[in-house]
């Protein structure tokens, strides 16, 4: 497996996706409709070797390689998939409908016993931790783990599919 970090988006500097297909790596796909983590990147090598190009954000890459990374090698090793867990949401959330986004949450249980999830403090993209800002992992600190908030399902509080911690 070769994984790789930043220049695979397609700003001025991203040359990732043309130095790659020039070493003759064929993409499969690049792009996801999700948020953080859209310009995620895959492809196979000439020898088939799997070739991961995570955006340059470190919390786009940080969402990309819990998200697709480490279920390839999960699954490369002939290990189980791990067991989603799964939340309620206590609040509202506001995101693009077409889009799978991924939310900081902090995590506690009601009085029931059962999972609750809460929005971590956001930043001005409505889906990050504040301050100092998505690039910085540090910002994810409030948070205790990641709530998956599955592509037309609404934006409102309820059951999420999936946290991931």
């Amino acid at each position: 497996m070769v994984l790789i970090a930043g220049g695979v988006s397609k700003g001025k500097f991203d040359f990732l996706p043309r130095v790659l297909d020039e070493l003759g790596v064929k993409k499969l796909f690049q792009g996801v409709a999700q948020r953080p983590g859209g310009p995620f990147w895959f492809g196979l090598s000439p020898r088939q070797t799997p070739v991961f190009a995570l955006p340059g954000n470190p919390a786009s890459a940080y969402i990309c390689l819990h998200r697709y990374v480490l279920p390839a090698l999960a699954r490369m090793a002939d290990l189980p998939p791990a067991a989603p867990r799964f939340a309620m949401l206590t609040e509202s959330v506001q995101r693009p409908p077409e889009l799978t986004g991924f939310l900081a949450v902090r995590t506690t249980q009601g009085p029931l016993g059962e999972n609750l999830a809460r929005p971590a403090p956001l930043n001005t993209s409505g889906i990050l931790p504040v301050s100092p800002g998505p690039a910085v992992l540090s910002s994810y600190r409030p948070a205790s783990g990641i709530s998956l908030r599955v592509r037309g399902s609404g934006s409102g509080r309820g059951p999420s599919p999936e946290i991931s911690q």
